[in-house]
């Protein structure tokens, strides 16, 4: 029985001979073209599948951009997204999270004060990066004034130079905007949604994007076991 079941698993798993195409786009300290190895979400993901014995390779493209190819199956994935439903209609995500970032509303003023509900910012403005989730109540919230604009690095100048109140996002981005800013201002969180797991979602135009999906889980499962993946995540900072 054993052996049959064997025979059974193989099937699933991808055997192909091509690169393994992942998009993205430049988010320190995550993942960016600049960050040793890429950042720990693109090392962790080239880890992976290196330990199951795919080839990857990381394409950087405007955030928006990368979604769309991938959409269209250009790409094989997108590297290191949230999940939402409009991405569950075109990709499959893997099995379990590749890190977690802390989203929320923050500001750079030490006297704006935490609130309790997103109702108590109605009329602030709210900086966040176009085409992307900050979280479900945040995207939802038709009350709020929000500015979509191309980076997080735009919505941190604009509130520096108080054109907007607030920036809506990745609490541990911002923070490295700001540093790499040499800014002296630091984060005042308003509100904090959650605690928000990222993932690689692949393509389901892309070919054998389902056994690709079960190969990448299995290797980052591989890495979670002998703990490599915590020794990546430690040489980066976390």
């Amino acid at each position: 029985m054993k052996f049959i079941f064997i025979l059974f698993f193989i099937p699933f798993l991808y055997a192909g001979e091509k690169t393994v195409t992942l998009a993205t786009t430049d988010w320190p300290p995550y993942y960016g073209k600049k960050l040793n190895n890429g950042g720990p979400i693109v090392e962790i993901t080239k880890e992976a599948f290196k330990r199951v014995g795919i080839k990857s390779k990381v394409y950087w493209l405007p955030w928006t951009r990368a979604q769309t190819e991938v959409k269209n199956g250009k790409f094989s994935a997108l590297l290191g997204a949230y999940k939402t439903p409009e991405r569950e209609k075109y990709a499959l995500y893997n099995s379990t999270p590749l890190g977690f970032t802390v989203t929320g509303i923050f500001s750079i003023n030490r006297k704006d004060k935490t609130v309790d509900k997103l109702e108590a910012l109605k009329g602030k403005r709210i900086c966040h990066l176009r085409g992307t989730s900050v979280a479900a109540a945040f995207d939802n919230a038709k009350f709020l004034s929000k500015r979509a604009v191309g980076s997080e690095s735009s919505c941190m100048m604009m509130v520096l130079k108080k054109r907007v109140q607030l920036v809506a996002g990745s609490q541990f981005v911002f923070g490295a905007i700001l540093k790499k800013l040499n800014s002296k201002a630091s984060l005042n969180p308003i509100f904090i949604f959650e605690k928000t797991p990222m993932f690689n979602a692949f393509s389901k135009k892309s070919p054998d994007y389902e056994k690709i999906k079960a190969s990448f889980d299995k290797g980052l499962d591989l890495i979670k076991k002998d703990q490599t993946y915590e020794k990546i995540m430690k040489k980066h900072g976390f």
